[in-house]
């Protein structure tokens, strides 16, 4: 026996020797500092990098490498940091050490956490079997032999023995718990029992996901823990009841779903063998089983930027062979590296050299590109193309690198509904027609100003006659229903002007109420709504309201209360003075004549006007009608031209996927709208309203919603989609502690139970961003107890009555 070997076992019998772990662990950092005094005595050692080796094989390679990078000289001056990484070491080692049986290197990489008081990264992968040429030089100068062997064999023993002390046996006689998680990447489960003294750990499970299919959806891959759980367990848990804990909510309707695929039924009756109680979870309590479902495999040939796992790494040699221009240039690099200096190879993988990173040469597969893709867009932030390129130009390369990265920021869907744009409003200036003669088409809209006035008046009505822009401004009371805007509407419009042939409005209450919808039908006229906050239809009448208030500001109190009281004197102010689209005032072309204004008296006898009810008087009146015509088309036209400047045609066409702007739906309640998406949808297009090119458009909102399924195309953005990247990751939001928001319901369908009882109604729901594999069938009771507003709007639709309205 060596002396070495020798003072290794003395070393752990002194440590194992004391009566609690922080007497051991006081020993264990005696040997750290004795150490470090070596280090700062004997620095100037050489010592060969074969011992170096041993040490480092000789225990948890990476604890060592970790402390000598991180810590090295100032072992003696951070102790207390030092005694607070052993912990963190053993404390993360304590999963690895239990699953394995005892403290041997893992070939399978184990994430470990460590706390926050440790200078390094707090996620390691000990999967590396070689130190880096970093750490050897490091362990050659600081360590002789015997204090590598001494100090990291007790590290070893005591890791070892930690991870013994905290796992318990099987108690027949205690309950059991199942934990259980599911990632993209894997399964992870752990058996527990409360003996008095909290929830210990009887036993760990982990393995990998079975298919890429069962991987993409959600529900599947956490019923697949449960059931992989369970039978893992089956000699601790069957004919016994227990608990179940999983953070996936959706788990609990497992024995009440009444429609699922063959390959789910099996799973189902697999479990339903289990008298347990499933309870959800969140997942930030569910920490241990996280970390054993998300075990990445990695390799070290691209540490030094990105991490790749093993099994990629396979995928990539094997992709080599199908790429024709990678395949003879790894065959160049291999047999003659002299004929290409740009490019080597190592462990099977192809490097493009350069003066600061080399690069990766990635073959021509789609699944491996996304993946890459994936990492430096994805998990980057989701910038623009020039930052993802520049990402990946770090270390990969491949040919039309700059073209694929493009494109799969172009079609990202998480960047279409989360991002604003920039670019031009969709939807070119299409002004309305204009009307034939005065009093033929009018716009109506509401100002409220929030106050009222001493009559108790605070909204205001204003009527403007399309043709001679005259104006009326009638005030209303706060609460001013429907029958109410009726009759004032009669009595100040109707009753001098008569019934309007069309009536230009918003998609105010009032308006899509049916008293007035029946009120235009009853005297035939029409009433043209605009589209969802699409003032611009009406904007004649918007403008109006801007002039309202300008004028109101001159002549009504500073305390507000005459406001309503100075609306006729603003309205004469208006009607006389001229408009810049006719050149004429709208008293003139509405009463055919101009009212007298004051001090006009005074040159009576310069006023030359046509005597009414000759046959001059209606020529000249007819050639002013004409004058006023050409009038309005010019300042249309100029109106057109000025706003398509910085207008793009709408080119939306049935069935094209567009997002809809977020501010088109009401906001959720204790919701920041600053941090909403800006899009929601998408939603295919049903029909294109107003011509060819828009520039409205009706789209497939779900009937939930209560919108109006109409939107101008300036609230729209074409869904971007590409068929390059089908195996690129799901981008679907982060659940909301085990809940989903229902998008909509699909379909139903009646189950009938084998008994006498009532046949049950169920529904296909499927959930807000999750794909079409994630729908899940819910009875009518469920529905009505989470979600009635959905279940109320599906029925309403399915019987063509459309959305309520107020």
């Amino acid at each position: 026996m060596t002396a070495a070997v020798a003072k290794v076992q003395e070393c752990r019998a002194e440590v194992l020797a004391q009566p609690d772990d922080k007497a051991k662990w006081d020993k264990v950092l005696g040997y750290l500092e004795v150490l470090s005094k070596a280090w700062m005595e004997e620095r100037q050692a050489s010592w060969s990098q074969d011992v170096a080796l041993s040490a480092m094989r000789s225990g948890f390679r990476d604890f060592a490498r970790k402390i000598v990078t991180h810590i090295g000289g100032e072992v003696k001056q951070l102790r207390d940091n030092v005694g607070k990484f052993c912990e963190g070491a053993i404390q993360g080692a304590k999963v690895a050490a239990t699953v394995e049986g005892e403290a041997r290197p893992r070939k399978d990489p184990v994430k470990l956490k460590f706390p926050d008081a440790y200078g390094g990264k707090k996620d390691e992968n000990f999967d590396n079997w070689e130190a880096s040429v970093n750490s050897y030089i490091y362990l050659q100068h600081i360590l002789i032999e015997e204090q590598v062997l001494v100090a990291f064999q007790a590290l070893k023993d005591e890791a070892a023995s930690f991870a013994r002390s905290l796992a318990r046996t099987a108690d027949p006689s205690l309950p059991f718990v199942v934990t259980t998680n599911a990632s993209q990447y894997g399964i992870g489960a752990v058996l527990q029992q409360d003996d008095g003294n909290g929830y210990r750990p009887v036993e760990f499970m982990s393995a990998r996901m079975p298919c890429e299919k069962v991987a993409a959806s959600t529900y599947e891959r956490e019923l697949y823990a449960l059931r992989q759980a369970l039978d893992h367990w089956k000699h601790y848990l069957l004919g016994r009841h227990f608990k179940v804990y999983s953070n996936h909510e959706t788990l609990r309707w497992l024995k009440t779903q009444a429609k699922m695929t063959p390959k789910l039924t099996r799973w189902a009756a697999e479990i339903d063998q289990f008298d347990f109680e499933l309870k959800p979870v969140k997942g930030k309590y569910s920490v241990v089983v996280d970390a054993l479902s998300r075990r990445s495999h990695y390799f070290g040939a691209v540490v030094h930027y990105l991490d790749i796992g093993r099994d990629l790494q396979e995928k990539v040699k094997q992709a080599y062979t199908q790429d024709p221009i990678y395949s003879d240039l790894l065959k160049r690099v291999r047999e003659a590296p002299e004929t290409e200096p740009d490019y080597r190879t190592t462990d099977g993988l192809l490097f493009e050299k350069t003066n600061v990173f080399d690069r990766l040469c990635v073959p021509n597969s789609e699944e491996i590109r996304s993946l890459i893709l994936g990492e430096c867009h994805d998990t980057e932030g989701h910038f623009g193309w020039q930052k993802t390129l520049a990402n990946l130009m770090r270390a990969y390369t491949w040919p039309g690198m700059k073209n694929d990265c493009i494109e799969y920021v172009r079609s990202c869907k998480g960047c279409q509904r989360n991002k604003s744009t920039t670019r031009a409003p969709l939807g070119l200036l299409r002004p309305l027609p204009i009307p034939d003669q005065r009093g033929d088409s009018v716009s109506i809209d509401f100002m409220d100003t929030q106050v009222k006035s001493r009559h108790g008046e605070s909204q205001v009505m204003v009527i403007v006659d399309r043709f001679s822009k005259y104006a009326v401004s009638v005030p209303l009371p706060t609460e001013a229903r429907t029958d109410l805007v009726i009759q004032k509407f009669f009595d100040f419009w109707v009753s001098e002007n008569g019934i309007p042939m069309s009536i230009v409005s918003d998609r105010d209450s009032r308006f899509t109420s049916q008293n007035w919808q029946e009120l235009v039908r009853v005297y035939g006229s029409k009433l043209l709504m605009s589209s969802g906050r699409h003032p611009e239809t009406n904007g004649q009448t918007e403008q109006m309201n801007k002039i309202l208030q300008q004028v109101l500001r001159m002549y009504i109190r500073p305390d507000q209360i005459n406001r309503d009281e100075m609306l006729p004197k603003v309205a004469s102010a208006y009607n006389n003075n001229v408009h810049l689209s006719t050149c004429r005032t709208p008293n003139e072309l509405h009463k055919s004549f101009r009212p007298r204004r004051p001090f006009e008296g005074l040159n009576r006898d310069q006023i030359h006007r046509l005597p009414s009810g000759t046959r001059e008087f209606a020529i000249q009146h007819e050639k002013e009608l004409a004058t006023v015509v050409e009038n309005l088309r010019k300042a249309q036209h100029k109106m057109i031209e000025q706003a398509n400047k910085h207008r793009h045609p709408s080119q939306f066409q049935v069935g094209d996927l567009v997002w809809v702007k977020a501010k088109e739906f009401a906001l959720e309640e204790n919701i920041s709208q600053k941090l909403l998406p800006a899009y929601r949808g998408p939603w295919p297009v049903l029909e294109v309203k107003g011509g060819e090119d828009g520039p409205s458009n009706s789209i497939e909102i779900p009937a939930h919603l209560h919108t109006y399924p109409v939107f101008h195309a300036s609230k729209l953005l074409p869904c971007v989609t590409s068929q390059q990247f089908p195996s690129r990751r799901s981008m679907i939001p982060p659940d909301m502690d085990g809940s989903y928001d229902i998008e909509g319901i699909v379909e139903e369908d009646v189950f009938r139970t084998g008994g006498r009882g009532r046949p049950q109604k169920q529904y296909e729901v499927r959930f807000a961003y999750q794909e079409p594999e994630d729908d899940r069938w819910f009875t009518k009771a469920e529905l009505l107890e989470t979600a009635p507003d959905i279940v109320r709007a599906y029925e309403r639709d399915k019987k063509g009555k459309g959305p309520a309205l107020d």
